[in-house]
């Protein structure tokens, strides 16, 4: 009971923590990372996964070292109303106005099943995020002022190499990752360099696990652009990986 109470205050504060650096020109949305932790040709794996973004997963092992990652993310919707109103306090006009994000990346990599039963691997990759936005407008006085519009905003692309170390067993699966990204903002051209470290753990039997994962990010000190320092995510695994027969 006293362990379950400690991880809970733990979970708080992390939620704190998070919610804390939510304040700030955050344009990045980070994605969850995901170590594959492949052990031969034909190891496969689908996740849907969640932390700024919902993530649908797939990863397959090409060869016995060659594997190729996929992932599409789309955002949360986002709405925000504003109402004009005249000295009457009748409303005059409304404007709405709706954005939804989405991000895709894919990577290749090469991983090394050791003899150990431990995995290390190094995937390579591209994303690229763009924000869908629609604003209706209303004038309820002058009807010929209303209108509605739609536009696609390129936010950034990112490359990236990311190095990971771990196992995976019949019950248990643990990682640690590191992404080095370049992420390039649309906006203006500026590009950063960020460094997004992350604990990555799985826990289920066999096929089906369920993730967590926490970790923090750093980045250039004088960036025009924020990002969040600590990070967690969630998700659900389907796992096909030739280890649990090793095991």
């Amino acid at each position: 009971m006293k362990t379950q109470y400690t991880n809970f205050k733990l979970l708080i504060a992390i939620f704190f923590l998070v919610l804390l650096s939510s304040c700030g020109n955050y344009v990045y949305k980070p994605t969850t990372i995901k170590p594959a932790l492949f052990s031969g040709k034909g190891d496969f794996e689908l996740s849907l996964n969640t932390f700024t973004l919902g993530e649908l997963h797939g990863a397959v092992a090409l060869t016995d070292n060659i594997a190729v990652s996929y992932t599409s993310a789309w955002g949360f919707n986002n709405s925000d109303t504003t109402l004009k109103y005249d000295s009457a306090r009748n409303v005059i006009s409304q404007n709405i106005d709706k954005t939804k994000g989405k991000d895709k990346e894919f990577s290749i990599g090469y991983y090394k099943y050791l003899d150990d039963g431990n995995c290390f691997e190094v995937f390579a990759g591209m994303g690229y995020y763009k924000r869908n936005r629609s604003i209706d407008f209303t004038d309820y006085k002058v009807s010929s002022k209303s209108f509605e519009s739609t536009v696609i905003d390129n936010r950034y692309r990112r490359i990236f190499i990311q190095p990971a170390y771990g196992r995976t067993g019949k019950f248990f699966d643990f990682s640690f990752a590191n992404r080095f990204s370049f992420v390039t903002y649309e906006k203006d051209m500026h590009s950063d360099f960020i460094s997004e470290s992350m604990f990555t753990f799985r826990y289920g039997y066999k096929n089906v696990k369920l993730m967590s994962q926490i970790g923090f990010t750093m980045s250039n000190l004088n960036s025009p652009y924020d990002y969040m320092h600590f990070t967690f995510g969630v998700g659900l695994y389907l796992i096909f990986n030739k280890s649990f027969k090793l095991n």
